[in-house]
């Protein structure tokens, strides 16, 4: 009933929809059966399956479980499952999300000693997609249906239990550039450094200041250099359609530009930190823009983060602490306004356009192609694909 109230109200925008009683509605609804045809539409023997990686053939096969493996893999999925069927989802995507989480599961037991979906991230997960590229020899349009199933995992299967020193910002950059992708709208919870910025705003930021200590921050190294330039670190022409769809949903004032400073954390800022950050001329202060931006040029990836402020950090005095609850809280309830955005920037995005940030090693790349070590080329296959193409179509 939720699903439908925000379908009509905040998709359709139906004006009907906003005085209609869902409430009333909602009291007269009848909870389905177990044994409604709708519950039982499809249901899967697992107890007595499981699966083995095929040493001589990387092949994943059924065999007996191991005690206690099926239960750690088979308990999300089922939660899976009923989100996928709560969401509205179809029957032929239901069976294609739950085979590739089962296979995702039993890919983490062999290959990473852990089966459960309710601990794996995205280094995990781009290893899964690394392994059906390299060793299955998957399509590419077969990689995307098992990262949407992932994906749909991560969003409603596993609780959020990373630092964001521990985000593994080179898999997920890398695991986009390996799908096709050519353009990322990063959204990131911020603290704002400036009066005229408040908690539900939202920003465009054009630069950054790094302040991250020790987290990988470039794909390069091992016999291949590379020094791509970062003096706009922003795609000008993504973070443009953002700021136009987000004054088209009209909620908060909309800031273009200003500079993103982040932070190692997980800590909030001192208040002398919080001042310094104002004098470095920082208009919001965040934990994740960095490295992913660096990751994102390396990778010849536009790149544009929309900033959303939950708080104003400590600058402010002794009585505007900053809290994990009330950050929390401010972010939660700009869920919706958030989804509006991006979707409507979707719409708009052509992800062929050529841009400049695809061209971002053509003057970057130092060592030449042939001199890299084998193993550092095949590691650099995905972030050089562009470059390999354009230097082989000139040699043509």
């Amino acid at each position: 009933m939720k699903a439908i109230q925000l379908w009509c109200c905040v998709s359709c925008e139906h004006d009907w929809a906003r005085e209609f009683d869902w409430t009333g509605l909602a009291d007269q609804a009848v909870r389905l059966e177990n044994s409604h045809r709708t519950i039982l539409r499809e249901s899967f023997v697992v107890t007595s399956r499981s699966a083995t990686l095929d040493p001589s053939e990387n092949r994943i096969r059924d065999r007996t479980a191991v005690a206690g493996e099926t239960e750690s893999i088979e308990d999300p999925i089922r939660e899976a499952r009923r989100a996928i069927r709560l969401a509205g989802l179809a029957v032929a995507t239901e069976k294609g999300y739950v085979s590739w989480i089962r296979r995702f599961g039993y890919f983490r037991l062999r290959r990473l000693g852990s089966s459960s979906l309710r601990e794996f991230d995205t280094q995990g997960s781009a290893l899964y997609l690394e392994y059906l590229a390299l060793e299955r020899h998957v399509s590419p349009a077969t990689q995307k249906q098992a990262l949407n199933a992932l994906v749909f995992l991560a969003r409603h299967g596993r609780s959020h239990s990373l630092l964001p020193s521990e985000v593994n910002f080179r898999a997920n950059v890398y695991a986009l550039k390996s799908l096709g992708v050519s353009q990322i709208i990063s959204v990131s919870a911020v603290g704002s450094l400036r009066e005229h910025i408040a908690p539900g705003d939202a920003v465009l930021p054009r630069q950054f200041i790094d302040r991250t200590e020790g987290r990988a921050r470039t794909f390069f190294g091992g016999g291949a250099v590379a020094h791509v330039s970062l003096a706009d670190p922003i795609c000008e022409h993504v973070s443009e359609q953002l700021a136009c769809s987000a004054e088209k949903i009209g909620q908060g004032s909309i800031h273009r530009g200003g500079t993103y400073l982040c932070i190692e954390g997980p800590q909030f800022s001192t208040r002398a930190e919080s001042e310094l950050w104002r004098q470095f001329g920082a208009t919001v202060v965040g934990m994740t823009g960095m490295p992913e931006a660096r990751l994102a040029r390396e990778a010849e990836m536009c790149y544009a983060t929309l900033a959303l402020p939950s708080d104003y950090d400590c600058w402010r005095g002794n009585d505007d602490n900053v809290t994990g609850a009330a950050a929390f809280a401010m972010l939660k309830a700009q869920v919706d306004k958030t989804k509006r955005i991006v979707a409507d920037a979707l719409v708009s995005l052509d992800p062929g356009r050529q841009c400049r940030c695809h061209h971002a090693l053509d003057e970057a790349l130092f060592t030449p192609l042939e001199e890299m070590p084998t193993t550092t080329r095949q590691r650099l296959s995905v972030v050089l694909s562009g470059f390999v193409q354009r230097k082989g179509a000139g040699a043509a």
